[in-house]
């Protein structure tokens, strides 16, 4: 139903930072289960503890394959003829004519946690489809300067999870997805 807003996640973690996918299949997030006893000022057990995140990723639709199934070399693909012969209205469940549509039943059990190391993860972004960015703090150091960040991508069809760049501050994917404009050394490259 439009306007009507629908919970992705049970609150049981922090979720941070959501980013859907080039292709409208996937929603991406950082997710922390840890965040809890280190969230609250007056718990002094804490003081040593530092919050982890994972990143995990939705499927919108019941019948889109999770981003890590194995692909079958017997199943035939869909053809591009057959492509764009699909058309898809609106039908007042979140469908539009460009095709994109979000089945909120059962949404909170197509989430699956991708296979990176949880660490201190932030600036999510997406690049083409099935490219995933983020900087990964290596110690405490976070944000502007921070010498010991480092920009991640991770390839969802090889698996390949690799850095890109230590050192960066911050970044932005291009428009076409093709190229990463990264700021580090108080200087953008």
């Amino acid at each position: 139903e439009h306007d009507k807003a629908y919970a992705l996640t049970d609150g049981m973690c922090d979720v941070r930072e959501p980013v859907f996918d080039k292709g409208g299949k996937y929603i991406y997030f950082f997710a922390s289960t840890d965040a809890g006893p280190l969230r609250h000022w007056f718990a002094m057990s804490n003081t040593e503890m530092q919050m982890t995140s994972a990143i995990y990723a939705a499927a919108l639709r019941k019948d889109t394959p999770s981003p890590l199934a194995r692909e079958s070399d017997e199943e035939a693909g869909v053809s591009d003829d057959e492509k764009s012969s699909e058309k898809e209205t609106d039908d007042g469940e979140g469908n539009n004519e460009e095709g994109f549509s979000i089945e909120f039943d059962g949404l909170n059990n197509r989430i699956i946690a991708l296979p990176i190391e949880a660490g201190n993860l932030f600036s999510l972004q997406v690049g083409e489809e099935g490219h995933v960015y983020y900087l990964e703090a290596t110690s405490t150091a976070r944000g502007p300067y921070a010498k010991e960040t480092q920009l991640h991508k991770y390839d969802l069809a090889e698996r390949e999870d690799k850095v890109i760049k230590s050192g960066v501050n911050s970044y932005r994917i291009s428009a076409n997805d093709k190229k990463v404009l990264f700021s580090s050394e108080r200087s953008w490259w």
